[in-house]
């Protein structure tokens, strides 16, 4: 949308100049306008890359509602049983649990996240969150709804 936009106006400016009606001095004013426009739209840019990046962080390293909810039964259904765990680096540097004396699940595993489900029979006791981008691991207490863990690891 910016670049449409930074487009139209060097298009303006540029047919602008290409007239023979046009003085010197709308032409010296025609590039301060693009100048300063040019100016005003990195700082937004890089504000907004800013607020982003800010936001990603935040995401990272904060506990979501969504964190501290048990899986739902369908995608427990969809996870994966896994009881070999020396494979996944992020469980060994947790000491709040002992991942063997639970059920475990393998609930997502994609480019950003994996979450693990660790249960005794019915019950939900963990869940594992590990943020790939940034090796942050989080662990969460699901019978006290609480994250007891939230750390980079590595």
């Amino acid at each position: 949308m910016k670049k449409l936009l930074f487009i139209s106006m060097a298009s303006f400016v540029l047919g602008a100049c290409a007239t023979d009606t046009t003085t010197e001095d709308e032409t010296t004013s025609s590039e301060a306008a693009v100048s300063e426009f040019m100016s005003t739209e990195s700082s937004i840019v890089e504000e907004s890359a800013t607020v982003v990046e800010s936001e990603e962080i935040e995401a990272d390293e904060g506990t979501t509602d969504a964190d501290l909810e048990d899986v739902s039964d369908s995608e427990l259904e969809g996870a994966e049983k896994v009881s070999e765990y020396a494979e996944y680096e992020e469980l060994d540097a947790q000491d709040i649990f002992n991942p063997s004396d639970y059920d475990g699940h393998l609930v997502t595993d994609n480019q950003g996240t994996r979450v693990f489900l660790f249960s005794d029979g019915d019950n939900q006791m963990y869940k594992t969150i590990f943020v790939k981008n940034n090796n942050r691991l989080k662990v969460i207490d699901l019978q006290a709804d609480q994250m007891v863990y939230n750390e980079q690891i590595n």
